[in-house]
């Protein structure tokens, strides 16, 4: 039985879900990333980037499988970035390939829809294709699952340098200042519950099937960049100005994203369980925490005020 488990990006956003998750069900998860973990500092933690072969190979050595979440995220942040997100999306994902096939490790890699043409995504699409190669040319049990937006506690808000509709939403609601949404805010998209994703994932894991593309996971539903500012606005009690601006380099406009969830469902036997208004209740519920009282207080008069 798999028990020993190294998760790549284990101290991010998804990845401490998904150490804690593993935890649950028996596995010893191990967190190799570059920054120490602070939601889960209780789990043996190596530091370390994919993008050195020899820390890669030394962390991987003893394991059973790898979930490989480490990489190189944004859309318009990595158009100027080619080279670093190559080297860490890239280079980073065949180290562990290699690892993982000099250890004989299993591994799951996340992967991501390819709808725009940006260096995040074309980094993302060629790790995919070599773990597919991988899998093929060296008989490894490699398998991937195609993240569609994921949301919940615990991601990364712009006052950290990564802007992502839900907590930029929640956040700036919450705070009373005005929302700015790129384009016209009918692009549609699909969001997915953090605490589905990584049920989905380890579903996909666990499978004795050994798909040959990548599990798409989402909700499967559509849902416009202006309905999620509906959802938040109506769930939190109050609005803020919205203000449309131009969408940002690497992102096209009037795009329709939607997850396809035919092998989720047949294949693995996994469906999300979550309903987008459920998952943003608990999101909402985080992000009060981190804003200050005063701040919430005053950020109420001015949207009654208005």
């Amino acid at each position: 039985m798999v028990k020993k488990v190294v998760v790549t990006g284990g101290a991010g956003f998804t990845g401490s879900h998904l150490v804690e998750a593993l935890a649950k069900k028996g596995y010893q998860p191990i967190i190799f990333d570059s920054v120490e973990p602070r939601f889960t500092p209780e789990v043996p933690f190596i530091k370390g980037s994919v993008t050195d072969r020899e820390a890669t190979f030394a962390a991987l050595k003893g394991a059973d499988a790898v979930f490989h979440l480490a990489g190189m995220l944004g859309t318009h942040e990595t158009v100027t970035e080619a080279y670093n997100a190559s080297m860490i999306n890239i280079i980073g994902m065949l180290n562990v390939l290699d690892a993982a096939k000099e250890h004989g490790l299993a591994v799951l890699d996340i992967t991501k829809p390819n709808y725009w043409r940006n260096t995040y995504t074309i980094t993302k699409i060629a790790a995919e294709e070599f773990c597919m190669m991988y899998r093929d040319e060296f008989g490894m049990n490699v398998k991937a699952a195609r993240w569609f937006n994921v949301f919940g506690p615990r991601q990364r808000t712009e006052d950290q340098g990564y802007q992502k509709a839900v907590p930029t939403f929640i956040m700036r609601t919450l705070k009373g200042q005005p929302i700015h949404i790129y384009g016209d805010g009918t692009q549609g998209t699909d969001h997915i519950y953090v605490g589905d994703a990584i049920d989905a994932t380890i579903a996909i894991f666990e499978s004795p099937h050994m798909p040959q593309h990548p599990v798409e996971v989402g909700s499967g539903k559509e849902i416009t960049v202006n309905e999620i500012a509906d959802v938040v606005f109506r769930l939190i009690g109050k609005s803020v100005p919205l203000e449309h601006i131009p969408m940002r380099r690497g992102e096209t406009e009037h795009t329709r994203i939607q997850a396809d969830l035919t092998a989720l469902k047949n294949d693995i036997g996994y469906e999300p369980k979550t309903s987008f208004e459920d998952g943003i209740k608990k999101t909402i519920e985080y992000y009060r925490t981190l804003v200050p009282p005063s701040v919430a207080t005053a950020a109420s008069y001015t949207a009654q005020s208005v």
